[in-house]
């Protein structure tokens, strides 16, 4: 255990000690304990996310530079499994896992993963694809080749990894525009990015993904 796990164990156990001796008075509010309950969550979370940062920060420097095995179009990129089998071990070592999420809403695929570590803080990257019917691939294969895809993006978004390439050498840069927009806070920021990435692709195939990813970030913004 670093001093810094240390540090953050000792300020939750006073703070839960404080807890209990207000609870156990006499005089004590029930707005009061809520009170107190929720500030002890701020600090779980707080503590959280601080070991998150520092984990991540050293893990950095430790993951690798992975293998372009895969080839497409003339291009050379890194396949999923390969980068799974390259960044396993350290994501164990630093206490992190990782899992997706699939949605298939009507001709698009929806790919989330959350980068999650031991203490409790956890991020997300989600991109929004059309399917790739691209070749002779069957609907099956379709939609295997784009959850493949997704992944491969999100997962090396979340690790800040490099492959050595743009994943697959043919999208100039439309996945991380999809992770940006997945990414917005707010319904402006969301339209400014929007319209920056409609105005940098300018063809039918990535206006579709950028659309579909808006539509699905605009939702989320509006239900919340």
């Amino acid at each position: 255990m670093n001093d810094l796990q240390k540090t953050e164990q000792n300020t939750v156990h006073n703070s839960l000690s404080m807890i209990e001796r207000v609870a156990m008075s006499p005089d004590v509010t029930m707005e009061k304990l809520e009170q107190l309950m929720q500030m002890q969550e701020r600090i779980e979370e707080r503590n959280a996310r601080k070991a998150y940062d520092s984990a991540i920060a050293d893990m950095q420097a430790e993951l690798p530079r992975v293998a372009e095995n895969g080839k497409s179009h003339n291009n050379k990129y890194a396949l999923l499994e390969d980068i799974n089998d390259a960044v396993r071990p350290t994501l164990q070592r630093h206490g992190f896992a990782i899992k997706f999420d699939l949605e298939q809403p009507e001709g698009v695929v929806i790919v989330r993963a959350t980068l999650s570590h031991r203490e409790g803080h956890r991020e997300d990257a989600c991109v929004t694809l059309p399917l790739d019917t691209s070749g002779s691939k069957s609907a099956v294969q379709s939609v295997g080749s784009t959850i493949s895809y997704g992944k491969r993006y999100t997962i090396c978004a979340l690790l800040n990894i490099s492959t050595g390439d743009d994943i697959d050498g043919n999208d100039n840069g439309l996945a991380e525009a999809i992770i940006d927009i997945s990414k917005a806070t707010d319904l402006k920021s969301l339209q400014d990015l929007f319209r920056a990435s409609w105005q940098a692709f300018p063809d039918s195939s990535p206006r579709a993904s950028l659309t579909a990813s808006y539509e699905a970030k605009k939702k989320d913004l509006v239900d919340d």
